[in-house]
């Protein structure tokens, strides 16, 4: 599951699978209150796969305006962006030819009231970064090399936030020690003006000054992977997954376009093996979440910053797989007036293999 949001309006997409005939459908529910939404099931697919395992095919994005669009990969190379603009009642299907070796397309509203499209293309055991722009969702430029990235080696999995004066753009490459000529994954940093299609040249965010000064190995020892940014009151923050050798960590730092804020790097997750870190605002407050495998099987934390520190709070931890967790901040009805609450949908699995959505939402109910 997948939750967008402008502030104004929110949504749940999902897929829905057919394993039997190997073909994935998404599904979409808008939200008007905690208790109030309205669900389109399968408005778009069926999108055929192979293999045991569900891939992963499809990302969405919100503008200001309330524009949505829902980035998909399809068979041969193609990607389907469905755009709605009337709050997910119909959708406009429009395709972009790429390659059969692209990877799931990564889709993100811009400054300049846009959407980019960012997609992995792997040939001969390499990757290569290529982007798309629309100011609508259903009109798009031809997939091109991001071009901040095309001097780095096997670039991959690119997230984008919205700063205060334009896009940033954190990006995952490999990195070849000088010492010993072994390679590590590290995080680049790029940035752009509203409007301008000029790149800054990329920013090493994981260097030796993203470690603490306590830390005895050396930066490029570390892999680092799956970025996310989120832009809370005005300041960008980072987090990722950093892994020494087995088991990964969460880190969160802050950055800006020059790199990486000093002394503000810190890990959070550090129990098990963490993974997918999702920062979000809720109450004026930042927040992340993950899930690790700490008890043996994955189960779903979040922390809240608190100054300088981060507070832990454990969310699930039962005899099911609790994965891919997304904030979903709403109000507790349509009274103009209802507070907002926070909820947590995620991606479970029972020990039968049975797949489902799941959500935790505050218990409201008063007793007798």
């Amino acid at each position: 599951p997948v939750t967008v949001t402008n502030g104004q309006d929110s949504y749940l997409l999902w897929e829905e699978v057919d394993s039997a005939s190997k073909q994935i459908y998404l599904s979409i529910r808008k939200y008007s209150s905690l208790t109030e939404y309205e669900d389109h099931q399968r408005f778009a697919g069926p999108f055929s796969y192979s293999g045991d395992e569900v891939p992963d095919i499809f990302s969405a994005a919100i503008m200001a305006d309330g524009k949505l669009a829902v980035a998909a990969a399809s068979e041969y190379g193609q990607i389907q962006v469905f755009s709605s603009i009337n709050k997910g009642e119909t959708f406009e299907q429009s395709s972009l030819q790429g390659s059969s070796i692209m990877v799931a397309p990564r889709i993100y509203a811009t400054k300049a009231g846009g959407f980019k499209m960012f997609t992995s293309v792997g040939e001969e055991n390499t990757f290569t970064i290529y982007t798309a722009d629309s100011s609508d969702g259903k009109s798009w430029s031809r997939f091109t090399a991001f071009q901040p990235a095309v001097n780095y080696r096997n670039p991959f999995i690119p997230v984008l936030v919205q700063t205060e004066s334009g896009d940033m753009v954190v990006f995952q490459a490999q990195y070849t020690s000088a010492e010993t000529d072994r390679l590590s994954y590290q995080l680049y940093l790029t940035s752009r003006a509203a409007g301008s299609n000029s790149w800054s040249q990329p920013v090493l965010l994981t260097d030796r000054n993203s470690l603490t000064s306590a830390t005895r190995k050396e930066f490029h020892t570390y892999q680092n992977q799956r970025p996310y940014l989120f832009n809370f009151n005005g300041s960008v923050y980072l987090a990722w997954e950093r892994t020494v050798s087995v088991d990964s960590e969460i880190w969160i730092a802050q950055v800006n376009e020059s790199g990486m804020v000093r002394e503000t790097a810190d890990s959070i997750g550090s129990k098990g093996s963490a993974n997918r870190a999702i920062l979000f605002e809720y109450n004026n407050s930042l927040y992340c979440t993950w899930f690790d495998t700490r008890r043996g099987r994955e189960s779903v934390y979040m922390a809240k910053k608190d100054g300088s520190y981060w507070q832990e709070t454990s969310l699930v931890e039962n005899s099911n797989s609790n994965m891919f967790t997304y904030p979903l901040v709403l109000p507790e009805n349509t009274d103009a007036a209802a507070a907002n609450t926070l909820s947590f949908i995620w991606q479970q699995i029972s020990s039968n293999k049975k797949n489902t959505i799941a959500i935790l939402s505050p218990d409201k109910s008063v007793n007798p």
